[in-house]
């Protein structure tokens, strides 16, 4: 009997620590001051926190009596500020959008984005591009090879390409005409951007098309939050109208979102598709919304809508503005 109590008195314990440890350790993932590639890539996985935080709330309700009412409040208090602390990363989910107005009553362009993950097929992109007619086609991670079987110039007269062999190839091809020289760099020992200038019906548009370094070692981590502070800061100094797309390799909760959206003042396309994830890892639990359509200035979003499956490991977005 000793020995049964003394098993049951470790498990009550066991579980009091985790409900008590595990609100507290994902706050503190919030925190400004902790910074480093871990805390990063655990911050894109918050939705997962809130399901166990609001499990966690059901199994103290169920145990109140055996916690006391004392112990019980107090956890379901934590709980409770944890999850506060977890809202506002996920408000953008929440956010009230502007009426969608009529497409055909509106001088209008569409953007195709798409992450191709190097060496994939390039013949489900052309029909998707071809059903999808945009105006301007956005790509990362294309290689030379591809960008000959795609062959988009035809269509599109105006194209900025930098293909690579190391998964950081970029290409941006346009119906519209370029008003000034591309920017390549934000940085030494950054990741490549391209930032160029497009004139839509007299409109001036600036296009920003980046891939961040999956934030795997501290070294990444650094870089990547030095590129996204410059991007921020360049596009804090621009007047006008502002169209970012890109691979952050980081959700909504990322930090690196934070400094872009926050720091820059953008809206995001992405309040009018939910929960739609753009990235399909193998596992289901890791597919997530890692690339983004940001925008600033004039620019009304008009559509938004994650692509059909075309054989890459990322999904096309498709956003269209007036």
């Amino acid at each position: 009997m000793y020995q049964v109590n003394k098993q049951i008195s470790k498990s009550e314990q066991l579980s009091s620590c985790v409900f008590l440890v595990l609100p507290i350790f994902i706050s503190i993932l919030q925190c400004p001051f902790w910074r480093n590639f871990f805390v990063e890539c655990a911050r894109n996985f918050q939705h997962y926190f809130i399901l166990v935080l609001l499990a966690q709330v059901v199994a103290i309700c169920f145990r109140f009596k055996k916690f006391g009412a004392a112990k019980g409040f107090i956890y379901i208090l934590i709980h409770f500020l944890a999850l506060v602390v977890l809202y506002k990363p996920i408000s953008i989910y929440f956010e009230r959008s502007e009426s969608l107005i009529p497409e055909s009553s509106l001088a209008r362009f569409k953007i195709f984005y798409v992450n191709l993950e190097l060496g994939n097929n390039s013949k489900k992109i052309l029909e998707s591009v071809k059903a999808e007619n945009p105006d301007i086609v956005a790509l990362l991670e294309p290689n030379a090879s591809q960008l000959n079987e795609l062959d988009f110039k035809s269509k599109y007269p105006y194209s900025i390409q930098k293909p690579l062999d190391n998964k950081f190839g970029l290409a941006l091809y346009s119906k519209f005409k370029f008003t000034a020289e591309p920017t390549f760099s934000l940085g030494s020992d950054l990741p490549g951007v391209i930032i160029v200038p497009v004139r839509f019906r007299g409109k001036e548009v600036r296009l920003v098309l980046v891939h961040a370094i999956p934030p795997l070692n501290n070294e990444a981590y650094y870089q990547d939050r030095i590129l996204f502070r410059r991007l921020a800061t360049y596009i804090k100094n621009q007047t006008g109208n502002i169209l970012i797309m890109g691979d952050f390799n980081g959700t909504v909760y990322s930090y690196f979102y934070q400094i872009l959206k926050e720091g820059a003042n953008l809206q995001d396309a992405k309040v009018r598709s939910g929960f739609a994830k753009t990235w399909k890892a193998r596992s289901p639990f890791l597919h997530l919304i890692i690339d983004h359509v940001l925008y600033a200035g004039d620019l009304k979003l008009l559509n938004f809508k994650v692509g059909q499956d075309i054989d890459s490991d990322h999904y096309p977005l498709i956003a269209v503005f007036n």
